[in-house]
């Protein structure tokens, strides 16, 4: 999951909100999640920012038991995922990448059964994935 697809769970402001709630709809609750602490950095400081309330607080709580129960993986950097991140963000240096899409890209390549992102970059696609849903 990348921070934009959190964003839009989060937002009914969204001009993705819609998407990302019939998405989840669609794949139901049972679908294994993987994200970064880099989306989950950039998710909840995007909220604190831009939500009234204790929104991000009540989305980190969600996600948080989201991964203690095992719906939800979070994957930590280490130093060679680092430096798969490092590799990505200069293999791609023509692409405007944050440091958290290199990590994303990084975990693509490294993550076996990783099969769709869901989000709205199309950064994401220069994993050799697919980004979900489709926005036309």
């Amino acid at each position: 999951m990348d921070t934009g697809a959190y964003i839009a769970l989060a937002d009914a402001d969204d001009r993705h909100h819609a998407a990302a709630a019939a998405l989840v709809r669609e794949l139901g609750a049972g679908l294994a999640r993987v994200t970064t602490w880099g989306v989950v950095s950039e998710a909840y400081t995007w909220m604190r920012y831009h939500l009234s309330g204790p929104h991000a607080q009540r989305w980190l709580q969600v996600l948080q038991a989201s991964a203690s129960n095992g719906t939800t993986q979070i994957i930590y950097p280490d130093a060679d995922l680092d430096a798969a991140c490092q590799r990505q963000l200069q293999r791609l240096s023509d692409q405007k990448l944050s440091y958290v899409d290199g990590l994303s890209l990084a975990v693509l390549q490294t993550t076996p059964n990783i099969d769709a992102v869901f989000g709205f970059d199309g950064h994401m696609a220069l994993g050799g994935v697919a980004v979900i849903p489709a926005i036309p």
